[in-house]
């Protein structure tokens, strides 16, 4: 599987760890209906009609903790030296709220409600409930164009980073 394809299936697959919890959080029935550029994933809710746009980042402690993911995930194996990571919960925040910041910063026209999944399960020493605590005091902007984004971990704990009061059920 080429670059494109890996990345599509990785998105894919976060879409659908989250939808599954979203789902179970604001009581809907949303499932895939379409893989997309723009946003990365579509859900519809096959009751109501109701379609979802998620857009997925992905958390790393830095750049050589991202190259060996993806070289693992692309079948590749590296060696069996330890990754050292210095202040991986500053190192992940800092490049997770720069990442946040960017997808802030690049609106495009998209017609139906919008979420932000921060995919941290490459992140395995930080839990989502780690990094909303850490984040907690800092000044976060109302995304404009997104309804909410959410933390979803390794272990599939889903928090609000920032939700609108409407996605609660």
């Amino acid at each position: 599987m080429g670059n494109d394809g890996l990345k599509k299936a990785h998105e894919r697959a976060v879409g659908e760890r989250f939808i599954r919890l979203y789902n179970c959080t604001v009581n809907r029935n949303f499932c895939l209906a379409e893989l997309r550029e723009r946003p990365d994933l579509e859900f519809s809710d096959a009751g109501t009609g109701d379609r979802l746009g998620v857009e997925i980042i992905t958390g790393y402690y830095g750049q050589e903790h991202a190259r060996r993911v993806w070289t693992d995930a692309r079948g590749g194996r590296e060696g069996d030296e330890p990754l050292e990571v210095k202040e991986p919960d500053a190192s992940l925040v800092k490049r997770i709220l720069t990442k946040i910041a960017a997808k802030l910063g690049n609106s495009f026209e998209y017609p139906h409600p919008l979420v932000l999944v921060v995919d941290l399960a490459p992140a395995q020493l930080t839990s989502a409930s780690d990094f909303r605590q850490i984040v907690e005091g800092l000044f976060f902007p109302q995304p404009p164009q997104y309804r909410g984004i959410y933390l979803l971990d390794w272990r599939d704990d889903l928090q609000p980073l920032y939700e609108t009061q409407s996605d609660r059920a």
